[in-house]
This record gives structure tokens, sequence and C-alpha cells, in this order.
């Protein structure tokens, strides 16, 4: 099978984006047009199949031949496009979306190929896989006019009257000579372009990696060997994937939730069974980075021809993030594709730090956009022309969405305080291990992703984002968490932090040297309203007997702001106010 062409500007240690290469694309990086009112022979005459005609189609093997035959021919053809990743979305994804075949036949094999899917109760049509496809385009076999996309806007146009079709993205070497097309017709073109980085492999240092690199290597190693054995690998097997793949998921939404208030998986269980059932065909390209028997790091990627490998989604254990493991693992995921003999690593559009980092060249994509008619075009490209300007500004000025919406709570924060009364700050100290207080509705757990998850912002003051925020940037300092969870929701949390007086490490701020055998709790949180006394107490009689027996410690604090309910729970566990000590902070994430 044909392979994109790539057609990379190189841009060295400066990471600098490329330049538009004018050999994918003629024109200008946005351009708008018209579908045209082409005229066509039989032989070129698109056929279009809608539901449960195009389920038909994808039943027939003599179709699929056709299909495969199709692929192998066209050059810019992607693993997105591929019927093993196709079919197997129409079936899962059925209940939301109906699928659209556009197809040209000549001499009696497929010339031409438009995977499409139109969501139900809308007018909006995408290409098959829809966000899950990372490249979306049509296919043709080489030699032809290259008007195939505008034959096929007509008969859709026709069919779906008021449609808008978005295709992201178009990869590199897609052909663009039919927006040479003569103007005409209803149907409004527009494309956006982006900048793909890329990570060439270079098979020679991978293979046997400078000096340099062999340190950095050594030094990331050694410091996660602290945890357990690391290894790196490639999972082949389908039900060793199966076995893993909850943790991958849990750690992707996880920081997704934290950094964008999404969580792809937990909102969407069909796209975990699509991915296993990729995986299953031999389509999903998977490594992960093991320390001990934890997952520290995992990529998911679909392969083209063993030529580029598309980057879909990589993952990371918040408790090792201050080890860096997802950098280690690229390095060896570089040197594992230079031993495979697969050239390019994708890391796929959109701007990214991280991405850039790793970037040895660039190409460049496009976002292609029809719209039926001035007014649907004018009602997605003014919102969105919008957003994009707002971005861009926001940007400029070193201002987040999230740091923007914090920045409103604080302001409000006075207002809503207004009137009530806050608990005077508290520190507990407990020296001996409850008795065990059994509370069979309740499971509790350290250092869970998918518990964290569980949180309901119902109502609770502090938003999921912020939640989940906060607990990424409290595992990054290496602190750990204890989980209550009962029926599928998250009623309490609690973290910890070893307080010791050696002089690896660093006691937060305001506390003074403890022997290495004290832990602090802090940032006790009950995620109910008004909440069960004996499930909170059963809560922390199983954090103190973990942190006193497992972890060993032998004085066990408490801090924060508690209401007279929690604080006969607290108490009851041991616990015993101290007075005359303020040198332990409420809050000593630092």
């Amino acid at each position: 099978m044909g392979r994109p062409q790539y057609s990379a500007h190189r841009t060295g240690i400066s990471r600098r984006a490329a330049e538009p290469d004018p050999g994918m694309h003629a024109g200008p990086p946005q351009d708008t047009g018209h579908a045209g009112d082409l005229p066509h022979t039989p032989a070129t005459r698109p056929t279009l199949r809608f539901g449960d005609e195009a389920f038909a189609c994808l039943g027939s093997d003599d179709f699929l031949r056709k299909w495969q035959r199709l692929q192998e021919q066209c050059p810019w053809a992607t693993a997105f496009q591929d019927q093993d990743f196709v079919v197997p979305w129409y079936g899962i994804y059925r209940d939301d979306y109906l699928p659209i075949l556009v197809f040209e036949e000549s001499g009696g094999e497929l010339a031409a190929l438009l995977t499409l899917a139109l969501r139900r109760g809308s007018r909006r049509i995408a290409a098959a896989g829809d966000v899950q496809a990372e490249y979306q385009c049509w296919l043709e076999t080489p030699g032809t006019d290259s008007l195939f996309v505008r034959r096929a806007l007509q008969i859709l146009e026709k069919t779906i009257p008021g449609m808008h079709l978005s295709l992201r993205y178009l990869p590199p070497g897609t052909p663009s000579d039919w927006k040479a097309a003569a103007p005409g017709g209803a149907t409004l073109l527009r494309l956006v372009s982006h900048v793909l980085p890329l990570m060439e492999v270079n098979s020679e240092c991978a293979a046997s990696p400078s000096a340099n690199r062999k340190v950095d290597i050594k030094r990331r190693t050694r410091k996660l060997e602290k945890y357990g054995e690391v290894q790196f690998a490639q999972v082949t097997d389908a039900e060793q994937f199966a076995g893993m793949f909850d943790e991958i998921c849990d750690q992707y939404d996880f920081r997704q939730a934290a950094a964008y208030n999404v969580m792809p998986f937990s909102a969407d269980p069909r796209k975990k069974v699509f991915h296993l059932e990729l995986h299953r065909r031999g389509k999903l390209f998977t490594s992960v980075l093991k320390v001990g028997d934890r997952i520290a790091a995992s990529d998911c990627g679909m392969l083209t021809g063993r030529k580029i490998l598309h980057n879909c989604f990589n993952a990371h254990l918040p408790a090792l993030s201050a080890c860096s493991p997802g950098i280690l693992h690229l390095a060896l995921l570089e040197a594992h594709l230079a031993r495979e003999g697969i050239p390019v690593f994708d890391l796929t559009p959109g701007p990214s730090r991280h991405k850039e980092f790793f970037a040895t060249s660039h190409a460049m994509v496009f976002e292609f956009n029809a719209y039926h008619g001035i007014f649907a075009y004018l009602k997605h490209e003014i919102p969105a022309r919008m957003k994009r300007l707002l971005k861009r500004a926001m940007g400029k000025a070193g201002v987040t969405p999230r740091s923007l919406r914090l920045g409103l709570a604080a302001m409000l924060r006075p207002v809503r305080a207004a009137g009530l009364r806050v608990p005077a700050e508290r520190l507990y100290l407990c020296r001996q291990s409850p008795s065990p207080d059994r509370n069979g509705e309740l499971s509790v757990s350290k250092d869970n992703l998918s518990d964290l998850l569980r949180f309901d912002p119902g109502w609770s003051p502090v938003a999921r984002q912020d939640f989940l925020a906060a607990a990424m940037a409290l595992f990054e300092r290496l602190r750990h968490v204890y989980t209550g969870v009962s029926d599928g929701r998250l009623l309490y949390s609690c973290w910890v932090e070893k307080l010791a007086s050696d002089a690896g490490h660093t006691s937060p701020p305001g506390i003074e040297c403890f022997s290495k055998s004290s832990v602090a709790l802090f940032d006790l949180r009950e995620h109910e309203q008004r909440g069960d006394p004996d499930r909170l107490r059963a809560f922390l009689a199983a954090v103190l007997a973990d942190v006193m027996s497992v972890a060993g410690a032998k004085s066990v604090y408490l801090t924060g702001r508690f209401d007279k309910r929690t604080r006969r729970a607290i108490e009851q566990c041991g616990f015993l106010e101290e007075t005359g000590r303020r040198d332990l902070p409420m809050s000593i994430a630092g």
C-alpha cells in the first residue's frame, strides 16, 4: 500500500513550524470556492449508498475486495481509510451515525471512494470514524481527473440539502487540482492549514544512540528503577492488551480531564470497544513502558504501510510524573521503530510544546469544509473565527481557559463566603492504629485514578477540572491519595505526605523536621452533601491502618478545617487535637 507523501520541511533544533509546502496544495492556506457544476460521463458518474444500502455494500465480499485494491493503489491513503478501521466503526456507532458511501467505478473496479457518516438528527456529515479518524480523505486511483470530490459534493448536496461536510485532516499528498474547477453551484468550500509535526526515525542513531543519549536514557531509567523493574514492550497479544487497556484509558482520561475538562473514554464507552476491536484486527500499534507491575507510559497508534506510525493517543502514570516516564518511553519507542524499519512517527496536527520538543521536521495538512449555501457557511465560520481569534489573543496574553475560570472564581469567593462561618484550622495526631471498622459498602484504594474520575461536581463548590488538575499537581509532587468509593461514586478523598528529616526529602514550607516514621494527612474531602458519619469513620480507619501497617508510620498528623460532625468521626478514630502546635499548616501541598 502506498503511503502519504510527507514532504517534510526540516527545522533542526529550532523546532520552528514549517511554511506551507506549495507542492502539496495549490493556492493559499485558507481558500474559499464553489463545488461547481461539473459535467460527467457515465464512467465517472458517482454512486451514493445510504443507510441500509451502505451496510449491504459493506457486507459484500466483492465490494470489500475492490476497496482493498483501491486502498493499495491510492498514494495518499492512510490507515484511517482502511476497511478494518471503517467497517467496525460503522457497526459500533450505528445508533448515532448513518453510513454514506460515495464511489465511482471503472472497468468493474472501484476508481474512487469516499466513506462518510451522517450524524442522526442533524445535517452534519463527517468522515467515517469522525473524531477518531486522525486523517480523513477520499481514495482515488492514480491518473484520474481528480474531480471525484467535486462530483461527490454535487450528489451529496442533492441527497442531503443544507448539509455541512467536514474532513479533518486531509493527509499530505492529497491532490488539490480539483480546486481549479470552474465555480458554480451552491456548495462553498474552505480549506484551513495546520502544521503537522513529525519525528523522523534515524535508524542509525536510534539503534546506536550517541553517548549523551545513552546517558540520558540510563539516567531516566535509574530514576524509575527505584519503583520497580523497567520494561519496554510492544503489545501484540489481544488478550494481554484487553487486560491493560482499562488502566491506559484511566490514565488518558485523567490527564485530559485535568487539562481540558473532557474524558473521552469515560464519556463514550464504545470508544473502548472500538479500540479493542482495532487491536484484535492487528491495526492498533501499542507500546508500553512498565515499572514493576504498573504501566508508567503508553502509546497507541495506527500504522500506514509500515512506513508511518500515526499517534492516536498516549498516556502516563501521574504518580511517576516527576520521573518523566513519557519522555523515556518515546526514546525507547524511537529505537523500537528503528529496529522495525518504520521511518516516520507522525505526532499528529495541533500545537503542543511536547510535540515540538520531539519534532524533527514538519509538513502541512488541511481542514476541509463544504457548506450548502452562504447561510450555512456564515453560521459555522463566524463563531469558529471568533473562537480562533479569542484563543490567539488569550495565548498572547498567557491566559488559559482554566486560569480565566480560576480568576473569576477567586473574585466571586468573597461574595459567596459572605456571612458564612469558616471552621478554624485544626491539627490532630494519632499514634495508634484503630481497630478495623469495616463498612461493606465502601471500597478504599490508594492512588486509584479510576476512583478520582468518579468525582461528581453536582453539589461541590469545586469544578471537576479544578479537582483533577489539583490532583495532577499533587501527583507530580510525589504525594499519594486515598479514595473511598461506594456504588460507583467517589465519597471521600484524602492526601498523604511523608514527613521526614533525611537529606533526600524536602519538607513543605512551614513544617518542622519530623522523624521518618511520621506522615501527614491533608485535604480530607467528603464528596456528598450529608455524608454518613459511620462511613466516614470507616474510611479514616482504613487509611490509618494502611499508613501505619504498610507504610510503617508511627505518628499520623491530620490537618484541615472540619465541622463538628467530621471532628467527632476523626476523634472516634483515635486522633487527638494538638492545640499547642501550629507548625503544620492545613495545605502542605506546597
